[in-house]
């Protein structure tokens, strides 16, 4: 990480420490969820497996597992979203933070 990030991290932290908490917090929500994923998915698979076909259009724990899945995917969806909405924010900090820095730095050039 070169100075200039360090700095505007440090910088978001100071400034907008309840941004930056959330952001951190969101990742680590994205994590998890993926982790519930891929075990639902890995549920479902197995029962997919181990039942018959005829019985597999009958069989209601295959059906709640796909149901499951299906609610979790949009909560998990949500999720991004907001991750996505909070490093947007975070990156227009950043940029404008960004800026600030190489308008003061060439003010201090031409001096």
């Amino acid at each position: 990480m070169q100075l200039g990030e360090l700095l505007i991290t440090a910088t978001l932290r100071h400034e907008m420490p309840e941004l930056e908490a959330e952001h951190g917090s969101l990742i680590k929500q994205r994590a998890k969820n993926a982790l519930e994923i891929q075990s639902l998915e890995d549920q479902v698979l197995h029962a997919i497996n181990t039942t018959s076909t005829e019985a597999l259009l009958e069989e209601s724990e295959v059906f709640n597992m796909l149901v499951a899945l299906q609610a979790s995917a949009y909560a998990i969806k949500s999720k991004v979203h907001r991750i996505e909405d909070s490093q947007r924010r975070i990156n227009d900090v950043r940029t404008t933070i960004d800026k600030a820095c190489a308008c003061d730095e060439s003010a201090l050039t031409a001096i």
